[in-house]
């Protein structure tokens, strides 16, 4: 009989070859992706980049400004910082590319390994060869006589062994008899075998919550001012500063507590205020504060002007920095440094021994037309120090004005 191969057959002939073609490419392709997933490998590589960027973004500050970090490292090294997302570690590629691989390669290996689980958690069963004793790790065999063997089941040895077992909470498998042979199956500790699936799945968890957290959250760094207020970014609320306090130790000058004195409003309603310790973070509306430090920053100075013959010229205040022209005698004096509690090394470099304002001092820099003439540590008492005049005249320090920062 003559078979014909008609045009629908051979297109349905190629269709389905095709479609084995397609089959087999995309298995191949799970499978290939599945080995990649589980590449113990590549888990330790992904584990590596994670410890690694953990303690890059704990050592850098995170989501500060670009100012910030030109302050902390210098221009060049924000510069890489910031291009390199190390501002925001937890949030960037570098991160999240790892994270992703990690958490994508355990819930492959578990998904794998629970069928296994299941198998072994329902599986019950009991060995009929006696050989197959010997390969587990603890076996016993008793032997008993012909007569007695016989009698096993009529003298309830069986149940005996079974109550045994079960009072150590053991396992009992569905008995088996064979001829004069009787089988009982028992196991224990069959939770175990849940263990790495348990780990796995309570990383998974803790990763993504992490993962979560990161992304839903964010922090700044906000310095204020005392009696001053600044908005929080990405919220509708203000954060304003009404007091600092620094507690100190009895009989020493050591600080002993910094406290922020806070408020937060909103279309300038207050909702929350309170004390803003060290390590006594302040929350409120879902918002968590912490201080992180204590900027004392001096506005201005007033320094009193003599010449060199007792004469008194007056006193000039004199903005940090920038400083000012002096008419009277003719010459701008900048302040340039301040230091609260001012000390020389044995090399002769000024420094400043406590953040404590015990020996108040500033660095005057006088010009002439542009043209620096010296610099001159003063003071509030000179009684101490030499007191020569500079450009002709001579320099006390009278009083300056402190600005409190927290940040």
């Amino acid at each position: 009989m003559e078979k014909r191969l008609t045009a629908s057959t051979v297109h349905n002939k190629v269709a389905t070859q095709m479609n084995v073609k397609e089959t087999n490419r995309l298995r191949n392709a799970g499978s290939k992706l599945t080995k990649i997933l589980c590449s113990v490998k590549l888990a330790i590589v992904a584990l590596l980049f994670i410890g690694i960027l953990s303690v890059v973004g704990t050592l850098v500050p995170q989501g500060g400004e670009v100012a910030r970090y030109v302050e902390l490292y210098g221009p060049l090294i924000a510069g890489i910082v910031s291009k390199a997302g190390l501002t925001n570690v937890f949030s960037s590629l570098w991160f999240l590319l790892p994270v992703g691989y990690l958490v994508s390669s355990m819930i492959v290996c578990s998904i794998r390994r629970l069928r296994n689980v299941l198998r072994a958690a329902r599986k019950r069963s009991v060995l009929l060869e006696e050989s197959k004793y010997e390969l587990k790790p603890y076996h016993q065999v008793f032997s008993l006589s012909a007569d007695a063997g016989l009698d096993i089941v009529r003298n309830g040895l069986r149940e005996k062994v079974v109550e045994v077992l079960e009072k150590s909470r053991y396992r009992i498998a569905d008995s088996v008899s064979s001829e004069n042979t009787h089988y009982v199956s028992a196991d224990k500790g069959i939770v175990g075998i849940w263990g790495p699936f348990l780990v796995h799945l309570s990383i998974i968890i803790i990763i993504i919550g992490g993962v979560w957290s990161a992304a839903a959250s964010f922090s700044h760094f906000l310095d204020i001012e005392v009696g001053q207020s600044v908005d929080i970014p990405e919220t509708p609320y203000r954060i304003g500063l009404s007091d600092f306090i620094i507690e100190y130790y009895e009989a020493t000058d050591q600080p002993k507590e910094y406290i922020s004195l806070l408020s937060v409003t909103e279309n300038g309603r207050v909702i929350g205020e309170g004390e803003l310790k060290v390590n006594a973070p302040l929350a409120i509306e879902g918002l968590h504060f912490y201080q992180m430090k204590y900027i004392p920053s001096v506005a201005d100075v007033t320094i009193a002007v003599t010449r060199d013959n007792g004469e008194k010229i007056g006193e000039f205040r004199l903005p940090m920095v920038q400083g000012r022209y002096i008419e009277q005698i003719g010459l701008t004096v900048k302040p340039a440094e301040f230091a609260p509690d001012f000390a020389m090394t044995a090399d002769k470099v000024a420094v400043s021994r406590t953040p404590n304002f015990n020996n108040p001092a500033v660095l005057l820099d006088i010009y002439s037309d542009k043209k620096l003439l010296g610099s001159k540590w003063v003071f509030f008492d000179p009684a101490g120090f030499h007191t020569s005049a500079e450009a002709g005249y001579i320099y006390e320090l009278k009083d300056f004005t402190l600005k409190t920062f927290s940040g």
